[in-house]
This record gives C-alpha cells, structure tokens and sequence, in this order.
C-alpha cells in the first residue's frame, strides 16, 4: 500500500499527515523525505499525523526515530498525533512513548510546541 503524506503549515507547525502503511522502502523513504525537507525548508516544529496511518513496522519506527533524532540535532521538534490503538499500543510496549510526545488531538500537539 502507498502511503500519502499532506503537509499543511499552521503558524510555526508544519503538520505532516500521512495516510496509509508504513511498511515498505517506498513508504520508508516517503517519511524520511518529508521530515528532512522540511528541516531543510527551515521548519523546525513539525507535528506527524498519524491519525490515517494503519501500521508502522519496526523499519518504519526506525526512519521515524531518525527523523526525529534529525530534527532534534537541527534544533527542531517533532510530536506524534492521533495514533491509532495499534500504533499506540506498539509505542507503549516499546517504551517509544517515553522517547516521542504523543498527543490525542492535532490542537493539544500545537499547543504543546508554546511551552
């Protein structure tokens, strides 16, 4: 399955919306591309919208995880939104919830980004 990524700038967010699988190179590739690109277009708040998204593989959390480490390494930030129960469920097992900010609304992920 493809995945589909729409990007959408509210104030200083760039919100990324993705919808689809995240479980194949293409897909892989699509995300990486999305966060670099936007750290390269001086977006330094990006939120991922993963309310869409119906699986990550252990591959799609590793390019997640590197987007976030090269958001962060470019004085950036990166929040997780509207997880499905699957996906919220894999980050609690693997303890990704402590690393990620998580939210349950695209309101309370912008919101966070004033504190």
């Amino acid at each position: 399955m493809s995945l589909g990524i729409t990007s959408v700038v509210e104030g200083e967010v760039l919100v990324l919306a993705l919808v689809g699988t995240i479980t194949t190179e293409d897909n892989y590739y699509a995300v990486k591309v999305a966060i670099y690109g936007a750290i390269n277009s001086d977006r330094r708040r990006i939120v991922l919208d993963l309310k869409e998204v119906t699986e990550i593989d252990y591959l799609g959390w590793d390019v997640i995880l590197e987007g976030f480490k090269y958001v962060a390494d470019h004085s950036g930030q990166l929040r997780l939104v509207n997880p499905q129960q699957n996906v919220l469920d894999y980050l609690q097992i693997t303890k990704l919830d402590s690393v990620f900010e998580v939210h349950t609304s695209l309101a309370a992920a912008l919101t966070s980004f004033a504190t």
